[in-house]
């Protein structure tokens, strides 16, 4: 059943940008009318307001931020303490300096406790969902790596692509760029092209954060970490490699540290958050941590890396991985790092900052003491061993590494999966391998397709075909499935199966066994062509419970919805509500 208990149960969220200037006398912009172009944060929240669909409650809240270096941190740690009643925060804006947000250093310590509190407070415990653009400073040689607020776990950092999905080459890039959206040529109001257009990172976000708001009012239990995981899941790659996971599209999620995971699907974002289960959130977040302390030289350039492993016996599902650093160097734009997961992704952490595209060199800043993070495990397996690899691509200037510490954090292990298919699967189903899963290590296993556009044919038995985004998938060992926007066929097996047909008219057959037949989110016409309610066969996911009337129809009952949808139940002469679950 969605979080949202069903379809039209949409319910706004608070919105905030986080912006200098933006609030002049307004308390909040009820409309993108409201947020006058001109000013950078308006124009970010007219930008939101004309991208959600749901429009957030009571509008945009505009909150002014002191974005001078010896303010912000200050800054940010008053606004978001202040506003621990706002859902969805956006952000399009950051520090020049590189390395110059710290959050271990005294600066922005307090912002960082303000984040982890909004993460763990916000949203009666589910957490707040902090946006941030990643930058326009990609072809400077920045990097999100060099920021916390950017590279932080708690938050989404947003590149930007052109119209036809390919990087902006001033995007700011990195490992921890979870997504990204169009940033450029942004019209400011679609609706009005007198309104003009805007470029940048700052543009591409608040898209993200009214996809956002558009999820949590349909889902409002997500937790911030569910929020992240599915706008990675929907993301339509453009490009990049696959890491070891195997549960996204039959395999892998694509990565390219240009764009994230892909391109921001707002649709489809919407749709797998209606039909998600469960809530991770801060309460339930796992770490594996392992460390090492003493000093080891960096070969100079043409030695070869420094090559650290560090073990972890942590039975976790990678979601974040973060690799604290301390080095002392004298030219850092000479140095690359290099994190391997145990199941063989390479991430490049940090890579020669400052060099920008063509130059020869790096930035001449010496020594690093920070945090880098990546986000291109999300999926793995975080037990094994894990390998850095710091490499000096330049000569004549030593260094010496005094201390790394690894942080792997995510969900405990578990035999409960789900294997997304989302529109990609169109491409990506052609790769080895991806045409077939197999899950035998138990547990309560679900084919989460509600992300699809099209029509698909889902058939759980051991060994079926089903067919998804146009290609051919063959599957053993699951128990629920979960259709999507199209008409789907959705077949069950002899035992007790979850079915949810998604929107569209869709065809559900349970077979043997007690099956739920969830019609949450049904907006037309659904057909379950094998109801037994004296077995043990029920309808689920509308909060109205008995807000049907039961029809006669030819084949069998009708239940007709108040809000014009309905549900067939062939060769059902009569319908007892008490096999309706609310």
């Amino acid at each position: 059943m969605g979080n949202a208990g069903g379809q039209g149960t949409a319910s706004a969220p608070v919105v905030a940008v986080l912006d200098q200037g933006i609030g002049f006398n307004a308390s909040v912009f009820a409309a993108a009318m409201d947020a006058p172009i001109g000013s950078h944060g308006a124009t970010v929240a007219r930008v939101l307001l004309n991208t959600a669909t749901t429009p957030p409650a009571g509008g945009v809240r505009p909150l002014d931020i002191a974005l001078s270096s010896a303010q912000l941190g200050a800054s940010f740690a008053d606004l978001v303490h202040g506003n621990l009643d706002v859902d969805v925060f956006a952000a399009s804006w950051g520090v020049s300096r590189m390395f110059g947000d710290d959050f271990a250093g005294p600066d922005y310590a307090g912002a960082s406790a303000a984040l982890d509190r909004a993460l763990t407070e916000g949203r009666d415990g589910k957490g707040s969902v902090f946006v941030f653009a990643a930058g326009n400073r990609g072809d400077d040689g920045d990097n999100v790596n060099h920021h916390n607020f950017q590279n932080d776990p708690g938050t989404i950092a947003v590149g930007a692509v052109d119209a036809l999905g390919a990087a902006a080459d001033f995007s700011t890039p990195g490992a921890a760029v979870l997504l990204s959206a169009r940033g450029v040529d942004v019209p400011v109001d679609p609706g009005n092209p007198g309104a003009g257009t805007v470029t940048g990172t700052s543009f591409a976000a608040p898209q993200v954060a009214a996809a956002v708001s558009d999820m949590l009012a349909e889902a409002p239990e997500l937790g911030y970490r569910d929020v992240q995981t599915i706008l990675a899941a929907t993301a339509q790659p453009t490009g990049g490699s696959a890491n070891a996971a195997d549960t996204f599209n039959g395999g892998g999620l694509t990565f390219d540290p240009n764009i994230g995971f892909g391109v921001l699907d707002h649709a489809a974002a919407v749709r797998l958050a209606d039909a998600w289960q469960g809530s991770a959130t801060a309460g339930t977040l796992q770490h594996g941590r392992a460390a090492i302390t003493g000093s080891a030289a960096i070969p100079d350039g043409g030695g070869g890396p420094l090559v650290i492993q560090l073990g972890l016996d942590a039975p976790l599902s990678v979601e974040h991985v973060s690799l604290g650093i301390d080095l002392e160097h004298d030219w850092i734009g000479d140095l690359t790092i290099d994190l391997v997961s145990p199941e063989g992704t390479r991430s490049r952490l940090l890579d020669r900052p400052g060099q920008a595209p063509g130059s020869a060199s790096g930035s001449s800043d010496d020594d690093i003491d920070f945090t880098l993070t990546s986000a291109q495990f999300r999926g793995e397996t975080a037990a094994g061993v894990w390998t850095i690899e710091v490499t000096d691509h330049g000569a004549g200037f030593d260094g010496t590494l005094t201390g790394i510490s690894l942080d792997v954090e995510g969900a405990a292990a578990s035999a409960d999966d789900t294997y997304v298919f989302t529109d990609a699967f169109a491409t990506l189903g052609g790769q080895p391998g991806r045409a077939t899963v197999v899950d035998d290590d138990g547990g309560r296993d679900a084919l989460q397709a509600a992300a699809l556009s099209g029509d698909a044919h889902i058939d759980l038995t051991d060994g079926a075909v089903s067919w998804l985004a146009g290609r051919a998938v063959t599957t053993w060992g699951l128990d629920d499935a979960y259709g999507g926007a199209g008409h789907d066929m959705i077949v069950g097996t002899e035992t007790a199966n979850l079915i949810y047909g998604g929107l569209g008219n869709d065809t559900l057959h349970g077979g043997g066994g007690a099956d739920t037949f969830d019609v949450s989110d049904n907006d037309g016409h659904d057909v379950v062509q094998d109801f037994d309610g004296h077995a043990g066969d029920r309808l689920a996911g509308r909060d109205d419970g008995g807000g049907f009337e039961v029809m006669q129809g030819e084949d069998g009952v009708i239940l007709q919805m108040a809000d014009g949808s309905s549900v067939e139940l062939q060769g059902v002469s009569a319908f007892d509500a008490d096999w309706f679950l609310a």
